[in-house]
């Protein structure tokens, strides 16, 4: 049987509602001068992250495409290494990081990219599992000076790829300002300044 080719968008995989809460949020702010994305498949959302940030921010995205050599996961690399190339034409300072976003060498080749600054902007949305999520918090949130914004952590719903998000998002929330945009797949944000 065929099946029909997956249609790899560079558009956001987030709900323009939940990208007008974010928006609404960013334009009470300062532009970002740096963005961290973790987890960017096709570069739909890193695009859409620089569309808000200063005309020269550093944008780096973490993404690993030894999990995307077949199939859609190819093409999404391939789109993602077409999105880096036009930020950098358009001036901003953007960085691919190939690599595991659980791999010390990643972090190291972010904090060298970084070089003692730190971001504006932290978005969480690569590893689902809770272990993974806590992982990518854990590593790259000391990191973030500014807003970490995890995707996929609403409390509605019984989609298990939502779980790790929703814990970490929970954890975090605690002891700072934060925000639970519940529409579709959820934006959870904290305040981490």
């Amino acid at each position: 049987m065929d099946y029909p080719k997956p249609v790899i968008t560079q558009q956001p995989l987030i709900s323009p509602r939940e990208l007008s809460q974010l928006a609404l949020i960013l334009s009470q702010r300062e532009p970002p001068k740096v963005i961290i994305e973790v987890g960017s498949y096709a570069g739909g959302s890193l695009r859409w992250w620089a569309d808000h940030a200063a005309p020269d921010a550093t944008i780096i995205s973490v993404d690993d495409s030894t999990m995307e050599t077949v199939g859609e996961h190819a093409e999404a690399s391939m789109r993602l290494n077409e999105t880096i190339a036009e930020l950098n034409s358009r001036g901003y300072d953007a960085h691919r990081i190939d690599g595991h976003s659980h791999s010390p060498e990643t972090l190291h080749a972010v904090r060298e990219i970084l070089d003692g600054r730190t971001a504006d902007i932290l978005f969480i949305d690569a590893d689902h599992r809770p272990c993974g999520v806590v992982c990518d918090v854990e590593f790259y949130s000391p990191l973030c000076g500014g807003l970490l914004v995890l995707h996929d952590c609403a409390t509605t719903g019984n989609d298990a790829s939502r779980i790790g998000p929703h814990a970490a998002y929970s954890l975090l929330s605690l002891d700072r300002f934060s925000m639970l945009i519940e529409d579709d797949y959820g934006i959870g944000v904290v305040w981490m300044e």
